[in-house]
Parts: C-alpha cells; sequence; structure tokens
C-alpha cells in the first residue's frame, strides 16, 4: 500500500514538474527578444542532454529564431532548416502535442515561402483546431488562439470558432 502511494505520488509530482517545466521554457522563449537571450535559452537547453519532446521543440524554436540576428542568408536559411528539423522531430515523437504543432507554425510563417520551408502550415493549423477545444492548458490556449488570430491564416469561420473556444 504504501509503494502505491508513494508511487502515485512521485507520478503527480513528475506531471506538475513536467508542466511547470514547458510553461517555463514557453515563458522564456516569449521572452526572447534579442541575439543574447535567443542563444542562452538555446544553450540551456542544449545543455539538458535526453529532451522531452517539448524541450526539443523549443530547442528547435530557439535555434531557428537565432536567424532574426544574422544577416548572412545562408547562416539564417541553416539557423531555420536545423531549428524546423528539431521541432518536425518532437512532432514525430508527439503529434498531438498544440505547443509543437505552434511553434512550428510560428517558424514557418516567419520564412519566406520560396525557400521552401513553409510546408507544415496548413496541416498545423487543421491539428489545433482539431484539439484546441480540448486542451486545458488556458495560458497554452489563449497564446496559440491569439497566434492564429493575428497570422492572418484563418478563414471567417475559423475567427468566429476561435471565438467560441
Amino acid at each position: 500500500m504504501i509503494r502505491l502511494l508513494l508511487f502515485f505520488l512521485l507520478s503527480v509530482y513528475s506531471l506538475q514538474a513536467q508542466d511547470r517545466s514547458r510553461r517555463d521554457v514557453r515563458k522564456e522563449f516569449l521572452l526572447c527578444s534579442n541575439k543574447v537571450l535567443t542563444e542562452n535559452l538555446y544553450s540551456k537547453i542544449d545543455l539538458l542532454g535526453q529532451l522531452t519532446p517539448i524541450e526539443l521543440g523549443y530547442k528547435g524554436a530557439a535555434f531557428a529564431s537565432q536567424a532574426r540576428f544574422s544577416i548572412n542568408p545562408f547562416t539564417k536559411f541553416s539557423f531555420c532548416k536545423t531549428g524546423l528539423t528539431n521541432i518536425s522531430d518532437a512532432i514525430k515523437i508527439s503529434p498531438h502535442d498544440i505547443e509543437l504543432r505552434y511553434l512550428r507554425m510560428l517558424i514557418e510563417t516567419k520564412i519566406p515561402n520560396f525557400l521552401g520551408m513553409s510546408e507544415n502550415i496548413i496541416e498545423d493549423k487543421m491539428i489545433i483546431f482539431s484539439l484546441l477545444a480540448k486542451e486545458t492548458d488556458n495560458e497554452l490556449k489563449l497564446l496559440t488562439t491569439d497566434f492564429l488570430l493575428k497570422s492572418g491564416l484563418c478563414t471567417d469561420i475559423e475567427i468566429k470558432l476561435l471565438a467560441t473556444i
């Protein structure tokens, strides 16, 4: 009985730690307004070693975000390509994670279409729409909804649907 109780308490603690970690890395990513903060977030996640899908996704997003601080077009391309590969790898592990889909959409919508790295936007949007009403993380739901509304990617019907979520 004690083992069962201990197992339950450790499981609950582990889930709370994962949620806290998710919120912390999300907050830190949203504050990446300059090169130093973005590089620091990437390095911090890179040092963790074995990454959860959400950590891998944010590692990719932080790496891709470094492109906006580079002048060299080849370096920009490399940052985006590698970062999107990390996010896509995380999505392969956790395909129904709204936050990972949001991150990939966020990065892909900022990349010029002619580079051919914006191929998942429609798929990600459809999956986000299919899961958003069931999402229990209100902060993530608000962040994703706000992004979708401002992105210009939604139809009038989708905008009305977002208002009801």
